[in-house]
């Protein structure tokens, strides 16, 4: 697991944060977060206050009914639109913006009437309507004449020439129709040549003078644009046509792409006087913001339909003192269509905040909405790149961090709280500084995906590691004990089992010279290649290696159902072992001499320990017999004796009978076989060998030593290097001189331990 932290766990918050933040880059991700994320935190944060300077004057039905007219407002009389425009002038507005289209002359009287009142008012802003002329049918998909789909082109219908002449600006409003949901707008109308929308113009009029400070800063941040060819040269803001002013200065920004950010700092600096008050430095800071930035924006709603100020249209014209008018000194007036299902008109537009009942918001109150946005900056920002990808890698890494150095369910606990944790910034960026976060991506795409990832992966290294446990334990426990212990580990200190089985005891004949000299490091290399063959050749065998001390080992089979099968196993891997490193060879890189001994019996398996350190070995008289017979080698100068208990067992084996004898230390004799390997693998001179040793023996147990004697030295004749004819016949020389003191029974003395 050191492995996974921290180089792994980089790579998966790493990988989760990049992919999650191109998902969302993506339009899908674009439209999840827009259709879910910006609709939970409106819905979460409710309504909110709205700029005092956004004002509606509402047409509707009641003021329909109050001038007796049909429903349909576009036709209603333009004197009367002259009269409303009058007495907004009178009450001191600084703009008016007119939300209805004044493409057909009607009669002289009425044309000249509001272009008098316009012209008396000089603050009034009409609406261009705008005229799709692209066609993307199909047919024209690979008409060189149709541009392409990234390409519209949009005509802009103007008023009648009239009123025209008499606007103080002209700007469209395009938006879309249901069952589109209404979040983004235009500030500027790139397919009409990059006109400034409604909302923009109102807001660079609603302030006086304001604009006129704006030009006058870009100026201080780049003086040819005042100079004498300039943009600017000899600007006013009085003039007539003010979008085109507008439009100028949105083309000025585009090309000059440091001219924001020197206006920001000269601003900042407060050495500069044309920002009056912080509200005039905020809103040049906003219009600083507007002309440098892009072409639309997200709406930030103050609420449902009916929540910008509003005042019936019809309310200018009574006569009572208490009219309902609220203040309108210094302030933006929009006059548009506010009820559409009333009034016969489809000018309503769906937004998060259309109720289950179809009320709409209408395109009069989206247009005062954008304003009121411009005029507190409340824009909404959503989160850029650069912000949105380190925000998506942080959140990746932090859950990655959690859900690796936890359990499992707290991870995923402290995830979610980690979860609602960002919910709650990103709410409170979004009410306080009106920054949008990503919110569906994160939290229900990589939040859970993240944590689900690095948990499976721990899972996975938890699992492995078990494994590598596992198999490191084998290497000292058997695999069946390893499994119990998984199970309920208090085993360690209780369970032992008392089996049969077959024990094998081997050590390396004169190994104490060897290591004495011998290198360090060459010691280590042969005595594990040693063990690696002998392991090899015991498992293969069917047995298990129970211990290793310098160089002795010691090897169970254990007897569960067929006694001769595992006899013969343990003989078949002794005769290997003493084929292999008993070579008479010196030269061989295996000569290692190994004497072996072998007994059967009952054993006693289990941990043997305390406290925090056990060991799994067999003990009991099995054990101890198979090392004296592995030590009574050293006497009789042979490598592989076993007891009669597994001479009698096997089936598979040559045995030769060395005799009886009694080990020091024990109360019962033993009859101790010579294993000479597999049957029918005898020379003819073993044959031999083999008769004369057991003819020998027979006299020798009968007591008749000197005919033993002579038995023996036959032995010696047929092989001079035969370790226990030598033995026998020095025995019985010692047995012949005291046999008048001695009382035979056959049993072989061995003395003291």
């Amino acid at each position: 697991m050191g492995i996974f932290f921290p180089k792994r766990l980089c790579v998966v918050g790493l990988l989760s944060g990049v992919v999650c933040f191109l998902i969302s880059a993506t339009p899908f991700g674009k439209s999840l977060e827009e259709n879910f994320g910006l609709a939970f935190l409106f819905k979460v944060r409710g309504g909110r206050a709205v700029p005092q300077e956004a004002v509606i004057c509402a047409i509707e039905r009641k003021s329909a009914e109050f001038f007796g007219l049909k429903q349909q407002p576009y036709k209603w009389p333009r004197t009367l639109h002259a009269a409303t425009v009058d007495r907004l002038t009178a009450l001191g507005v600084t703009g008016v913006g007119l939300d209805l289209f004044f493409e057909e002359s009607r009669s002289a009287e009425n044309d000249r009437a509001l272009a008098g009142a316009m012209q008396r008012s000089g603050k009034v802003v009409l609406l261009q309507r705008l005229k799709n002329l692209t066609d993307f049918s199909d047919g024209n998909r690979h008409n060189p004449e149709v541009p392409p789909d990234n390409i519209r082109l949009e005509q802009l219908i103007q008023p009648i020439p009239l009123l025209e002449q008499q606007a103080f600006a002209l700007a469209p409003f395009p938006l879309p129709r249901r069952p589109v949901r209404l979040d983004q707008a235009w500030l500027f109308k790139g397919g009409a040549g990059g006109r400034a929308t409604l909302p923009v113009v109102l807001f660079a009029m609603s302030v006086p003078g304001l604009f006129d400070r704006f030009i006058e800063l870009a100026g201080l941040a780049d003086p040819s644009v005042l100079a004498r060819d300039g943009p600017f040269a000899g600007f006013s803001s009085e003039s007539q046509r003010f979008d085109l002013v507008i439009q100028q200065a949105k083309t000025i920004f585009s090309v000059n792409g440091k001219l924001a950010a020197e206006m920001k700092k000269i601003l900042d600096q407060g050495g500069w006087k044309g920002a009056r008050d912080q509200v005039d430095q905020r809103m040049l800071h906003t219009m600083i913001d507007l002309f440098a930035g892009g072409n639309s924006t997200f709406i930030n709603y103050y609420g449902p339909p009916g929540t910008i100020h509003s005042f019936p249209y019809y309310t200018l014209f009574q006569q009572k003192e208490d009219t309902g008018i609220p203040a309108l000194q210094g302030k933006v007036v929009l006059i548009g269509l506010t009820d559409e299902a009333e009034m016969g008109e489809k000018d309503g537009f769906y937004t998060i905040y259309t109720d289950p009942d179809g009320n709409h918001i209408s395109g009069v109150e989206v247009a005062a909405t954008l304003f009121a946005n411009l005029v507190d900056g409340s824009s909404i920002k959503p989160l850029g790149a650069l912000f949105g990808s380190i925000l998506f890698l942080i959140l990746g890494i932090g859950i990655g961090v959690v859900s690796h150095l936890l359990p499992s369910l707290m991870a995923v606990l402290v995830s979610c709280f980690f979860c609602l944790a960002y919910a709650a910034i990103s709410y409170a960026l979004f009410v306080h500084f009106y920054l949008w976060n990503p919110l569906v991506v994160p939290l229900m795409l990589q939040a859970p995906l993240t944590c689900l990832a690095v948990i499976f992966l721990r899972q996975r290294d938890i699992q492995q590691n078990k494994r590598n446990i596992e198999k490191a334990l084998q290497c000292y426990i058997p695999k069946s004990i390893v499994a119990q212990l998984e199970q309920d580990f208090s085993l360690i200190a209780s369970r032992r089992d008392v089996v049969h089985g077959i024990c094998l005891f081997s050590d390396i004949e004169n190994f104490t010279p060897l290591s004495e000299n011998a290198a360090h490091g060459e010691l280590s290399q042969l005595i594990n290649r040693y063990y690696e063959e002998m392991f090899h050749i015991v498992k293969q065998h069917e047995g298990m290696i129970l211990d290793i001390r310098g160089d002795s080992m010691l090897a169970l089979w254990l007897i569960k159902d067929s006694e001769i099968i595992q006899v013969d196993n343990a003989c078949r891997a002794a005769t290997v072992i003493s084929h292999i490193y008993n070579n008479p060879e010196p030269a061989s890189r295996h000569h290692l001499p190994t004497r072996i001994g072998l007994h059967r019996g009952r054993i006693s398996l289990g941990n043997i320990g305390a406290l925090d350190h056990y060991q799994y070995t067999i003990t009991g008289d099995t054990v101890n017999t198979a090392a004296r017979i592995e030590s009574f080698n050293k006497q009789l100068g042979t490598r592989l004796l076993v007891s009669e208990k597994i001479a009698q067992n096997s089936v598979m084996s040559q045995f030769r009978k060395m005799g009886t004898f009694l080990f020091a230390g024990k109360s019962k004799p033993l009859t101790i076989y010579e294993l000479l390997g597999e049957e029918g693998s005898l020379s003819d001179k073993e044959k031999e060998l083999s008769h004369y040793f057991a003819m020998a023996l027979e006299k020798f147990q009968e007591g008749r030593w000197a005919e033993s004697r002579e038995i023996f030295e036959s032995c010696i004749s047929v092989n001079p290097d035969y370790g226990p004819a030598t033995w026998f016949r020095q025995l019985c020389s010692r047995y012949i001189t005291s046999s008048a003191d001695y009382h035979w029974n056959g049993v072989i003395s061995l003395g003291k331990k």
